[in-house]
């Protein structure tokens, strides 16, 4: 195997930010210095990647370190634009995200998905998004991501923030989201969450020959068809003797007997009306308060989808989308804590965040062929392959240390 030795993630991590630092940053437009100026691109980069590390200030990491000044910092984020910026964000992520190889038999699924973060500024901004009460403001800068989903990897692969003057169309989101990625990565499966529910969405995905598999709210489908389809099996099971106040001999009679799932079409009153297949699902869920026992109770899940398959794999392949709200606490892992109503630093330190977690699960992969002791010769400049056995080996703590070992080694004495 190449370069089996203990420093071999210590090389990868410092190739890996080395990377980070220059191709992307270092002598793009977004940058534009003075020749006279004391510090480049890349230390004003090194101090936000220090901050996201420490989960720490850009103030607390420029009083801790040798470097450049905070007010150095957002003077020269201030100077870059804005639409740039972005752009240098997903083009980070798409690297990234190609230096991963999934298997070609794999059907390629992405999860997408809308976070928000506490905004606290001008909420006439054009970032500023209403929403309900979190964190003490009822606004927030809101983002559209994406990643790739499989069985253990959540890599993600786009970014984007969301402006009033947008709105909130999931049809739009996901077809600019079609034409920036498609051409790198031919996803063939999406998976979302209700919020995008939308006739021209499915439209634009029937176009582009996607599947889709999206939960529906109770309302979208009328809370009396979920009722009719409980009496049903309330009244059939009792007709059968069975005790339908045990929810464990409820859920396997159900099962037994085929009456787990139930198919039927729907309608969209809207302008133009179109059906739309609904699959209802029934599921035998758990919940714990505290350290009471479990409590099991039968759960009817609803979603839409064109994929032709069994109630089960629905439920089983839609698990997979939960995938992007772990990933979401990742994130915040490597999320830096700043007061400033600066938005291209806002932008900067949360695009960071995915970009550091993409590196923590390529890091991860690299562990894994270390730990597999095969004999091949691995290039690790090319994609690496995932293995269905893969698991995440490295915490995100395990790696802030190796990067922050390196950093005392290779960075400590440059300014």
């Amino acid at each position: 195997m190449k370069k089996q030795n203990n420093s071999t993630v210590r090389q990868q991590v410092w190739s890996e930010l080395h990377k980070l630092f220059g191709r992307f940053i270092e002598g793009t437009e977004g940058w534009i210095y003075s020749k006279q100026s004391r510090w480049s691109s890349t230390h004003v980069f090194q101090r936000l990647a220090q901050a996201a590390l420490e989960t720490a200030s850009i103030e607390d990491v420029c009083n801790s370190f040798e470097g450049c000044s905070a007010d150095t910092v957002q003077y020269r984020i201030r100077q870059l634009d804005f639409e740039k910026i972005v752009q240098q964000i997903n083009d980070i992520l798409r690297y990234n995200a190609q230096s991963f190889q999934i298997h070609k038999n794999t059907i390629l699924t992405i999860a997408v998905d809308v976070t928000d973060y506490p905004w606290y500024g001008d909420r006439d901004h054009d970032l500023s998004v209403g929403s309900k009460e979190k964190a003490g403001t009822l606004f927030f800068n809101r983002y559209f991501t994406a990643c790739i989903i499989t069985k253990t990897y959540r890599i993600p692969i786009y970014v984007c923030p969301l402006r009033q003057e947008d709105g909130v169309s999931p049809y739009k989101l996901m077809r600019d989201l079609i034409r920036e990625i498609n051409w790198w990565c031919p996803f063939s499966r999406v998976l979302a969450d209700a919020w995008f529910f939308s006739k021209e969405l499915y439209d634009l995905l029937d176009l582009y020959k996607i599947e889709y598999l999206f939960n529906l709210k109770t309302q979208r489908i009328g809370k009396q068809k979920l009722e009719m389809i409980r009496k049903t099996q309330r009244f059939m099971a009792k007709f059968d003797g069975v005790d339908v106040s045990n929810p464990k001999i409820f859920y396997k009679w159900l099962k037994k007997h085929r009456l787990l799932t139930f198919k039927f079409d729907s309608f969209l009153t809207m302008r133009n009306n179109r059906r739309f297949p609904v699959v209802v699902q029934t599921v035998l869920a758990k919940k714990k308060k505290g350290r009471k026992p479990h409590k099991e109770y039968i759960q009817l899940y609803a979603y839409t989808t064109n994929i032709s398959a069994s109630g089960e794999y629905l439920k089983d392949l839609y698990k997979l989308r939960w995938g992007i709200e772990t990933q979401y606490r990742v994130t915040h892992q490597f999320q830096a804590k700043t007061t400033s109503l600066c938005i291209n630093l806002r932008i900067l330190l949360v695009g960071l965040s995915f970009i550091l977690t993409g590196l923590w699960l390529r890091v991860n992969l690299i562990l894994n062929r270390i730990k597999s002791h095969t004999d091949s010769v691995i290039d690790f400049d090319l994609p690496i392959k995932i293995n269905i056995k893969d698991t995440l080996v490295l915490t995100v703590p395990g790696l802030k240390r190796i990067i922050q070992a390196i950093w005392w080694m290779k960075l400590g004495g440059e300014k």
